[in-house]
């Protein structure tokens, strides 16, 4: 979390470890004018994935979509359409520390988006917009992820 405070997760590591945790998440899907999709490079193993993060308690999932993609990228959505919600054992991550989580995964889409890309969350390496046809390095998480989504036609050029 941005605000100095630890987040949930965190407090949660404090206390369980590496051990596996159920965690719900929420992503946001963000597309330029030329169809491309914006990916956030991971700073803990280097992988490309969708802006996102964990829901902390009490928080509404469209409300931390919202959060974890202005943390991570400095941008703000407009309305959320859900597209995806997964679970099962293509949402297990093993982080580069050992931590584990199961992960309740939700994906929106924002229909709009204003502010400028840019961050300073120590999670995100770097920021671009991608072909979705052509993607860069990601975990085996947002791989399937991906993959789901264009097998869902979220991802064909006219969305």
């Amino acid at each position: 979390m941005s605000n100095g405070t630890k987040s949930y997760l965190e407090r949660m590591r404090a206390l369980v470890g590496n051990e596996p945790l159920v965690v719900a998440a929420a992503g946001v899907l963000v597309r330029d004018g030329g169809r491309r999709v914006l990916l956030q490079r991971r700073s803990d193993d280097g992988t490309w994935c969708l802006p996102g993060g964990a829901v902390e308690p009490g928080e509404r999932l469209e409300d931390a979509a919202r959060r974890e993609l202005r943390e991570e990228t400095g941008l703000i959505a407009g309305e959320l359409t859900l597209l995806s919600a997964r679970s099962g054992p293509e949402c297990f991550l093993v982080y580069p520390n050992g931590d584990q989580c199961q992960v309740i995964s939700l994906t929106y889409r924002a229909e709009s988006w204003s502010g400028h890309l840019g961050s300073s969350d120590p999670e995100t390496a770097g920021l671009g917009f991608h072909d979705p046809l052509d993607l860069p390095e990601m975990n085996p998480y947002n791989r399937a992820l991906f993959t789901h989504l264009a097998a869902e036609g979220h991802l064909r050029p006219e969305q």
